[in-house]
């Protein structure tokens, strides 16, 4: 029971914190499909360790930072396909000028996952990039990038 009454209660990092805070999160995902041998892939499995970290600047500004690990596999019907590593970083800078109505963010990529992989995974990459699967992670590194965009809200009416 009192394991229930702890499972319920909100955790500090759960909820907005005001001022200057840091909330750090972990996890884990497991996702499988299993097709049998008479297709290409009898399976393909992957899980994936998220790990990402909020740092609140202030109470408008905000830095995050998330990435993860990962292992997929299949077999084929020439044996395993196999590959695990970090895939890349992503930072985001988001500033909220107006609180509740305007929120302003700068995010990139750093190209902390693989930069080349093995010819014999591709067959395997490309299941876990295929939108039909839905698999956790897609890309174990896409080389980086930046972006930027805005959000705003407003009654209507």
């Amino acid at each position: 029971m009192l394991l229930w009454l702890c499972a319920a209660a909100p955790l500090a990092a759960q909820g907005p914190t005001e001022g200057v805070g840091t909330a750090a999160r972990i996890g884990s995902v497991f996702d499988g499909y299993y097709f049998g041998s008479s297709y290409a892939f009898d399976h393909v499995v992957e899980w994936t360790v998220p790990v990402s970290l909020s740092h609140r600047l202030g109470p408008s500004l905000n830095v995050d930072l998330s990435s993860a690990y990962a292992h997929a596999s299949a077999m084929t019907t020439s044996g395993t396909i196999e590959i695990a590593g970090p895939t890349d970083t992503d930072v985001r800078l988001s500033w909220a000028p107006v609180s509740g109505r305007l929120i302003v963010s700068v995010a990139g990529t750093l190209p902390t996952g693989k930069k080349a992989v093995d010819t014999s995974s591709v067959p395997l990459l490309s299941a876990l990039a295929t939108e039909v699967l839905n698999f956790t992670t897609t890309s174990f590194g896409t080389g980086g990038g930046v972006t930027g965009g805005f959000a705003t809200a407003f009654a209507v009416g």
